[in-house]
């Protein structure tokens, strides 16, 4: 029992416990059990559970040697991390070897919990009433008008072995997810990479991340679709197991709002430009079909067409997909709102897809069209024999050329800043492009022998280049200017939102905290009245009301008017009682104050005490 006191109180503040027990073995006893964990460690099937097993034949009949506590140090700005990334929707989730009491003190100083969050704890070893209190939260929480409240879970490892069972994750997952945090305690190895796999199987479309500082993490950090190992006192087995590694807790912020939100923003412009390139590439000849009655006929020069994705084309979007930046790096660090993007899909999903999808048809068929037609119409004062009519590698490298153009001009639309590199490395992809093109001009056996300088001295060439570039690059940046004016002041609603929201949370929590403040006061100045008059009467040689058979009637202090007034739920004396009334009678006067409190239910509808000094009402 002492050591059970003491374990309780030092996990109340915050300290990290351990029991240390042994148990003495008899020399046959070791060597007996020694032979059967042997064959579990080197068993081919089912390994793990034959160890369990073998363990579990040891570690009985213990004698209790005693306990200890230390302080396990926060590293710095874990507090911040956790909540900025509470505010960039990312649901936290904490999973410790701690006892509840500390793992729930550890929750308040890491900021994963707060006095706005009400608390669901779930513990106890019968699967019945791990199923009943579920039942019970899962209910509760689907109530109309809980949808404002705001809870926090707590799971002991003793309920996770129950609730982590198939028939039991779902509704789980339910109630987690009705959560804004949720803490997971005296949880094993194994159950933090189950814990994960409940996830991943629940909710099928989420992206999970774990992270981790010792060897007990591994099983976790292999068990998430990303892991993170911090380097740290407790070794290196994490950081070799994870996929990236960092010292400190507080670089993560930096990993995921930063970097991991530019990595999602980029690559998601790198995916879809993919496909809107070659599908500008390739419609022009599906159009084309129309006018050959799909024969077949090729319409791109082969040489040309080959080069198109590996010089022409490929530069511009590689240097966009590594360098390009549309906020400052420390404005992204403060205002999480920019990383809601990514768990919102805002950038790539199917709309997005489609869409990118439809501006390469649309844009194909402007290329087709100006390439067909308006290359070939004659603007000619003589007959016929002064017209001229382009041939079909002419149309084809107005067409090709035009794909090059525009799927480069498109980058510059893309990028949200248009560095000196990229516009060095546009203009070498264009002229690459000329260099080719030139190059293959200048064979007599080559297809496109002698266009060159033909194709270039064509008015019409020009007009159907200036009208691809009106139809699609102007079009296309009108198109992103406009969405640009809807989409950044709704940014900036979301960001003053934010702002207010966290401002209001503050001031309650504030709120909150001081009225919690002002309660331990009251308690504390209740211990301290109480003490000076069993010291009163100890002075004076009387017995305190416990050993008269009476009930304590030392008075609670309020600052409400300076007020005594007795604790809420006290019972007093036969004598008090019986004066209450003769007491309200005499001070009720009119206009003047009547009578004295004695508890919340005697008040009485009376009106307030004078503000007078607490010493005038201690008699």
């Amino acid at each position: 029992a002492p050591t059970w006191t003491a374990l309780e109180k030092f996990a109340a503040i915050g300290l990290r416990t351990l029991i240390l027990a042994q148990r003495r073995l008899g020399e046959e006893e070791l060597a007996k059990w020694s032979s059967i964990y042997g064959e579990a460690q080197t068993a081919m099937e089912n390994r793990d559970a034959k160890v369990e097993e073998a363990q579990e034949l040891i570690e009985k009949d213990l004698e209790l040697v005693g306990a200890t506590a230390i302080e396990d140090k926060l590293q710095d700005e874990v507090g911040e991390t956790i909540a900025i990334l509470k505010e960039a929707g990312i649901s936290v989730w904490v999973l410790t070897g701690d006892k509840i009491e500390t793992a729930i003190n550890i929750g308040f100083s890491c900021k994963l919990l707060n006095a706005l969050l009400t608390r669901i704890v779930i513990d106890g070893k019968e699967e019945v009433e791990i199923k009943r209190r579920l039942d019970e939260e899962s209910q509760r929480l689907s109530a109309p008008g809980r949808d404002s409240e705001q809870y926090a879970l707590v799971l002991s490892g003793d309920a996770l072995i129950h609730a982590l069972k198939p028939e039991m994750g779902a509704e789980l997952m339910a109630i987690a997810s009705r959560c804004k945090a949720v803490l997971c305690c005296r949880v094993s190895p194994k159950q933090k990479a189950e814990v994960v796999t409940l996830v991943r199987r629940e909710r099928p479309q989420a992206v999970t991340l774990a992270i981790g500082d010792g060897a007990n993490d591994v099983n976790m950090i292999t068990a998430a679709h990303v892991g993170i190992g911090i380097k740290g006192v407790e070794g290196h087995q994490a950081a070799r197991s994870a996929d990236y590694s960092f010292g400190e807790f507080k670089f993560l912020r930096r990993l995921l709002l930063v970097h991991g939100r530019e990595c999602y923003r980029r690559n998601t412009a790198l995916v879809c430009y993919s496909f809107y390139k070659n599908a500008l590439l390739v419609l022009p000849q599906f159009w084309f079909g129309f006018l050959n009655n799909f024969s077949g006929l090729q319409l791109y020069e082969s040489f040309l067409y080959q080069l198109f994705n590996i010089f022409f084309a490929s530069l511009p979007i590689i240097i966009f997909a590594v360098f390009d930046k549309d906020h400052f790096a420390k404005q992204l660090y403060h205002e999480p709102v920019h990383y809601w993007q990514g768990p919102r899909h805002e950038l790539f999903n199917n709309n997005v897809f489609w869409k990118w999808f439809g501006i390469g048809v649309y844009q194909a068929l402007i290329i087709a069209f100006a390439s067909f037609y308006i290359l070939a119409s004659n603007f000619v004062s003589g007959g016929v024999s002064d017209a001229f009519v382009p041939d079909l590698w002419q149309s084809g490298v107005t067409a090709f050329g035009a794909c090059v153009s525009v799927a480069n001009f498109t980058i510059l639309l893309l990028a949200n800043s248009w560095s000196l590199l990229i516009l060095v490395v546009l203009s070498l992809s264009m002229l690459v492009y000329l260099l080719a093109y030139f190059l293959v001009n200048s064979f007599l056996s080559a297809e496109l022998y002698n266009t060159f300088a033909e194709l270039f001295g064509l008015p019409t060439f020009w007009l159907a280049n200036l009208f691809i570039f009106v139809a699609t690059i102007m079009f296309d940046a009108a198109r992103r200017r406009s969405t640009k004016y809807v989409a950044i002041p709704k940014l900036m609603d979301e960001i003053k939102e934010r702002r207010a929201s966290k401002k209001k949370e503050m001031m309650i929590e504030e709120q909150l905290l001081a009225q919690k403040a002002e309660e331990e006061r009251e308690r504390a100045l209740q211990v301290e009245a109480k003490a000076t008059l069993l010291k009163q009467w100890a002075a004076e040689g009387r017995a305190a009301p416990e050993e008269r058979g009476e009930v304590d009637v030392v008075p609670r202090v309020s600052l409400f008017g300076g007020r005594i007034a007795p604790p809420k739920d006290s019972i007093f004396s036969k004598e008090i009682l019986a004066l209450r009334e003769d007491i309200v009678r005499t001070l009720t006067v009119p206009n003047v104050h009547r009578g004295y409190a004695f508890s919340q239910a005697d008040m009485l509808d009376l009106d307030p005490l004078p503000r007078l000094p607490v010493e005038n009402y201690q008699n």
